[in-house]
């Protein structure tokens, strides 16, 4: 009885192992749409309340500049929502962690742009990120074709000392 007992928990145990989580299911749609530089499947991946925000970052042509070397490290549930930690190399020996935000909505995971935004950001993320794109905005008009995706990603790339 106990070696039939066994035989079914072998059965069992690899796919509950293997079953995808929210968040691990919110962050490959999103790590997917961005690999194919695809606005449609991003779109698809994330809340209404996320198109503006999304729309402008494409509009300025930086889908190419995100970066596609991000890891899914873990998550948690925070009430209805929940958050993704990550990671990407920063250099050699250190690596940049960040948060991104997912809520289920027609049974589905989606990004919450916003609150990533509030999460990674703090609660005046807006003022920043309306701050961070007038920056953006004289640099293009400053440098033109100079302005690279290798120069923005230097500039916001995390300091170590």
């Amino acid at each position: 009885m106990v070696k039939y007992f066994f035989l079914i928990l072998l059965f069992i145990l690899p796919s509950v192992a293997y079953a995808e989580t929210p968040g691990l299911q919110g962050f490959k749609a999103i790590k997917q749409c961005i690999m194919q530089n695809d606005t449609g499947l991003c779109h698809a991946s994330m809340t209404q309340s996320s198109y503006e925000i999304f729309d402008k970052f494409t509009a300025y042509k930086l889908m190419p500049c995100l970066p596609t070397d991000f890891k899914y490290e873990s998550e948690h549930k925070s009430g209805t929502k929940t958050i993704v930690k990550a990671e990407m190399p920063q250099d050699n020996a250190n690596k940049y962690i960040f948060h991104m935000v997912f809520v289920k909505q027609d049974e589905e995971v989606k990004l919450d742009l916003p609150e990533t935004l509030r999460v990674g950001l703090g609660d005046n993320w807006q003022d920043k990120l309306n701050m961070s794109e007038q920056l953006f905005l004289m640099m293009r008009q400053n440098m033109q074709d100079e302005l690279t995706c290798d120069v923005l990603i230097n500039l916001v790339k995390p300091n170590n000392g």
